[in-house]
């Protein structure tokens, strides 16, 4: 199953679930119990408004994909978490800035990897 965890509020999950057709459960983490619990750090300004994170904006403009215009906590770094089914972490991605995302096929591994270690549950 693919989970999203945001702080963003409510409502903010629910407009962008709606417009973006998003075909998964998002949460609303507003009190970031979730972002504490698997070390998710905010960043300062010097990796948030960095070349990388400009050189990531660019690629996704020239894909055709608009970013939104920013809102919330911008300094909030996010990650990428895979539990397997007993809920043991076989993958974590802490972001260093608002462009490192691992690759999907790096994240598609860590998900196999989960169900091999969960015999039980194929």
């Amino acid at each position: 199953m693919v989970l999203v965890v945001t702080f963003e509020p409510p409502a903010i999950v629910a407009q962008f679930v709606e417009m973006e057709a998003v075909p998964f459960p998002v949460l609303s983490d507003v009190s970031r119990q979730a972002y504490t619990a698997f070390g998710l750090q905010r960043g300062r300004a010097s990796t948030i408004w960095s070349l990388a994170t400009a050189k990531s904006y660019l690629r996704s403009i020239l894909h055709g994909r608009l970013p939104r215009l920013p809102r919330g906590d911008l300094t909030q770094l996010g990650g990428d978490v895979v539990l397997d089914a007993d809920g043991r972490i076989v993958f974590v991605h802490r972001s260093q800035n608002p462009a490192d995302r691992p690759t999907v096929e790096t994240i598609v591994a860590a998900i196999r990897r989960a169900k091999v270690i969960d015999k039980e549950h194929p």
